[in-house]
């Protein structure tokens, strides 16, 4: 049984791979309102670092136990999310799913309706991406623009794991649903989809090549390119209107910090490169960008905010349905080689 511990929210969290213990463990304990009770791992070498790392936690392999605890958050690989946010939401607990919710949208509409589950949409809080809001919403007209936005880099040996299986893997589960989810924030709902997914490197086995054209409702379009077989020096976004272009050209370093094992509170947290970051009106000469700082917390914020104060998630479990519903037309314009229209022969109305 989980306790409290003065104002601070018992938490559990489910899988300590990647996401898990590289990206929600430091999260979760940098956070004043959090302190991390339970966690659930299956397999010996997780069970023997979780111990290590965070000796005041119960390790188990039993789920149930997560559902003392007052938030769960759950980071198993995109096959297993539906149905463990499913068991777990039975046991009436308040849930956050790593992104992508589910490996497709039937799983995910499984869990459309609970106001008891947020998906982990961190890079809505990227310092590139709070940047470009800002600039969107200061520097432009309500007209239809051009995204084109990027997460590339070369890693050219295969990693084993569930990244490289068929099912609940891929580029386009795994990056595509940051991409997609930040596409729906800045210009709207998805209309149409075109798809080219290739798998590019020896002993690849899902896609790890992918470019997504995506049309809004308003016009507008979003061009969305990732992958480890890419070039990271391109900009990481641009967006053109009839009279204004933005560049954002270095990426946000949250993930990297996080690797080098800084925290939230480290001087440096979140503050982008700028050096090569512009936005042009017009035929006047490109000005300097100030950067917003990159906040992952945020999320957490909003989450503890949600949980002991009655607020709203930070991200509905409707919008992750909304990018799950790209993705798999995604799927299904590869393999038909042509525009799918959103909502075109799906099961799943979410």
């Amino acid at each position: 049984m989980s306790r409290r511990h003065g104002d601070r929210l018992p938490v559990a969290l489910v899988g300590f791979g990647g996401s898990g213990a590289g990206i929600h463990l430091p999260l979760i304990a940098a956070h004043p309102r959090l302190s991390l009770d339970v966690i659930v791992a299956r397999s010996p070498e997780h069970v023997r670092e979780a111990r290590s790392r965070c000796p005041d936690a119960h390790v188990t392999s039993d789920l149930t136990a997560a559902g003392d605890c007052a938030l769960v958050v759950v980071a198993v690989p995109p096959a297993y999310r539906a149905g463990t946010v499913g068991q777990l939401l039975g046991l009436g607990a308040r849930v956050v799913v790593e992104k992508p919710m589910a490996a497709n949208t039937d799983e995910a509409a499984i869990l459309s309706d609970s106001d008891r589950l947020t998906v982990f949409q961190n890079r809505r809080w990227d310092s590139d991406f709070l940047t470009l809001q800002r600039l969107w919403t200061e520097a432009t007209r309500p007209e239809p623009a051009r995204l084109v936005s990027r997460l590339q880099w070369w890693q050219p040996t295969v990693r084993d794991g569930w990244r490289n299986r068929p099912e609940g893997g891929g580029i386009l589960l795994e990056v595509g649903s940051h991409l997609i989810d930040q596409a729906i924030v800045l210009l709207g709902p998805v209309t149409a989809v075109y798809a080219e997914l290739d798998v590019r490197r020896r002993d690849a086995v899902a896609e790890d090549d992918v470019f997504l054209a995506l049309r809004h409702g308003d016009g507008s379009r979003s061009h969305l390119s990732m992958g480890p077989v890419g070039n990271a020096r391109l900009p990481r976004f641009e967006v053109t209107t009839a009279d204004t272009r933005i560049v954002l050209g270095a990426a946000d370093p949250q993930q990297q910090q996080l690797a080098q094992g800084m925290a939230p509170a480290d001087d440096g947290w979140g503050i982008p490169d700028t050096s090569d970051w512009s936005i042009q009106h017009g035929s006047e000469p490109p000005l300097a960008v100030r950067g917003e700082r990159g906040r992952w917390q945020a999320f957490y914020d909003a989450v503890v905010n949600w949980a002991a104060a009655g607020g709203g998630p930070p991200v509905r479990a409707e919008e992750g349905i909304a990018t799950m519903k790209v993705i798999d037309a995604a799927r299904r314009s590869m393999e038909e080689s042509r525009l799918i229209a959103l909502g075109e022969g799906m099961r799943s109305d979410g």
